[in-house]
């Protein structure tokens, strides 16, 4: 697998024994969905593995064919697991729903959220120890993973924010620098092929109520304070441009967002660039190989042990 980054980045090439898509990045860790709907996450710098039950009983599919690396749309990790190995949640969008579903290490089966009322999940992020989710209404939830003695094993979810209105797809949950938790809304243009572009972003600041733990009002931001966020199936990551030389601050770093692998236009993935906040200019940060056309979509990992800098991943 090569390794891409944007300009004055570093690049590294990584050898990994997969070939298909990748259900997410997290931390370290990249996660691949296995034939029998169990999950394996691997850490591509050490090579380490660690695998989680089905989430799904596949023997309840009809069809001969499924395309397992398409039925997780994302995975993220509550803490790396090589700095925790023994306390960490594993939560993962998944289903033609889109429903949640979380394990904690070491548990047997995952913990499922009543798909019948929170589905068509966008976006997931683990956040002041709880997990926190964007559907594509703009409404967020609240999952209470924390199970008390004498509790039920149900988790609890509160709706905090109301469903906006605003039509955008997809939405995303990222936790900025000064820990602030942030809603992006992503704008698609379509062809008359029905083929997409990004168009624009709008950011807000989700003001939660610490009283009533609920949320409170949405503010837009027009600057990302020196902040740029990279954006896609990983777990939504956000740094500091000074910290880094070479990363653009007020900007968002995004990946092409389809996941219909039979539906490329000829010349493969195209929605791949970079969103100035501050001007609404759009750049580059990797031009498509066209040798490249039909594989998975590139991912964002964060491989903190070993760069410190958040790398366009690319099979």
């Amino acid at each position: 697998m090569a390794s891409k980054a944007l300009a004055g980045y570093q690049s590294a090439q990584l050898q990994v024994p997969y070939k298909k898509r990748f259900s997410g990045s997290s931390h370290d860790w990249l996660v691949t969905v296995e034939e029998n709907f169990g999950l394996t996450i691997i850490n591509p710098f050490s090579s380490a593995t660690i695998q989680f039950p089905p989430i799904m009983d596949r023997s309840i599919f009809k069809a001969p064919k499924i395309d397992v690396e398409y039925f997780v749309t994302k995975v993220i990790l509550s803490d790396d697991p090589t700095s925790s190995p023994n306390d960490y949640i594993a939560t993962a969008i998944y289903g033609d729903c889109k429903t949640l579903a979380f394990i904690r290490v070491r548990d047997e089966a995952w913990t499922y959220i009543d798909k019948k009322r929170f589905q068509i999940i966008s976006d997931v992020i683990y956040y002041e120890g709880q997990i926190f989710a964007v559907d594509y209404n703009g409404g967020i939830l609240m999952i209470d993973v924390n199970r008390r003695a004498g509790e039920s094993m149900a988790p609890q979810v509160e709706v905090i924010g109301p469903d906006t209105n605003v039509y955008s797809q997809p939405m995303y949950l990222v936790e900025s620098s000064r820990s602030d938790l942030l809603l992006v809304y992503r704008f698609l243009e379509y062809d008359d092929d029905s083929q997409h572009t990004t168009s624009g972003f709008k950011v807000f600041k989700l003001l939660l109520d610490q009283f009533e733990q609920g949320w409170h009002k949405q503010v837009e931001v027009k600057s990302l304070d020196g902040d740029t966020l990279f954006l896609r199936d990983n777990h939504s990551i956000c740094v500091s441009a000074s910290k880094w030389p070479g990363c653009q601050a007020n900007s968002i770093c995004y990946t092409d967002d389809y996941t219909n692998i039979h539906f490329h236009p000829p010349s493969g993935r195209r929605d791949i660039g970079i969103y100035n906040m501050e001007n609404g200019s759009f750049g580059t940060h990797y031009i498509l190989d066209p040798s490249h056309k039909h594989m998975p979509p590139s991912i964002w990992i964060a491989p903190t042990t070993v760069f410190h800098k958040p790398l366009l991943s690319r099979i």
